[in-house]
């Protein structure tokens, strides 16, 4: 009996794993204003103004030097101690990067800034740079530039991990590849805002053509939170009926 009892724990346990994603922000760059998120958020230069354009309906060829504004975020900064992780998924159709693209979050605490960067590598291939708890994940080059025939869709997915102090990304569509980092993201006590950063973008002909990016964050599944509840007191009265 006392085996039956440590296995229904364990069981609740593992369902207690269970989260889901929450959108804090999301572009999707359609209509007069792709500048203007979901929920708000408001980045000055995704604007349809030159050197910015339209490829084609719904994607934004973003190719505007300088900083963007540090937006806050949309529904007051996030805390990292409720949540498990902060997810950045970009979704390109198209891309040229002369010299380096970076989005970044501004933060309270930690060392190093959560951020990613798309950077020209060698022979005309680019790396991403993940950044965050004073660590870079920085891995060989991603893809070769040249086989961009243009309209070829990439996705690239970010994530720092604060439960398990880890960052990672996964890139799938024209390119595959995945990677993770161990890094100490336990210092940041606070996530407050978001900007692109677009270096010298016009002098050396980057660009990025952005179809969506989406900012999220993982939290406990609350299902999974109510299940825990409701069956976690019958097991304790389980355990002292039968083991005491």
């Amino acid at each position: 009996m006392k085996k039956r009892i440590q296995n229904a724990m364990a069981i609740i346990v593992l369902t207690a794993l269970g989260a889901s994603a929450a959108v804090v922000e999301q572009w999707t760059f359609e209509g007069a204003t792709p500048n203007i998120g979901t929920n708000g958020m408001d980045q000055d230069q995704w604007t349809t103004t030159a050197p910015n354009s339209v490829p084609s309906a719904g994607v934004l060829r973003y190719a505007t030097d300088g900083n963007g504004n540090s937006e806050p975020m949309a529904g007051g900064a996030i805390d990292p101690s409720t949540i498990d992780a902060v997810v950045l998924t970009i979704d390109l159709t198209d891309m040229n990067i002369g010299n380096q693209v970076v989005f970044q979050f501004g933060q309270t605490g930690g060392a190093g800034n959560m951020e990613v960067e798309f950077n020209t590598f060698a022979n005309n291939q680019f790396t991403l740079d993940v950044e965050g708890g004073g660590t870079t994940l920085s891995p060989a080059a991603i893809l070769d530039q040249d086989d961009f025939a243009g309209a070829i869709p990439l996705s690239v997915e970010v994530t720092w991990d604060f439960a398990n102090n880890l960052m990672s990304y996964d890139v799938t569509g024209s390119a595959t590849d995945s990677q993770s980092i161990a890094a100490d993201l336990s210092g940041i006590t606070s996530i407050n805002n978001f900007r692109p950063r677009g270096g010298t973008m016009q002098a050396d002909g980057t660009y990025l053509d952005l179809d969506t990016i989406t900012i999220e964050t993982v939290i406990p599944e609350p299902a999974t939170l109510g299940l825990v509840a409701a069956f976690g007191g019958g097991i304790l009265f389980i355990r002292r009926r039968f083991l005491i």
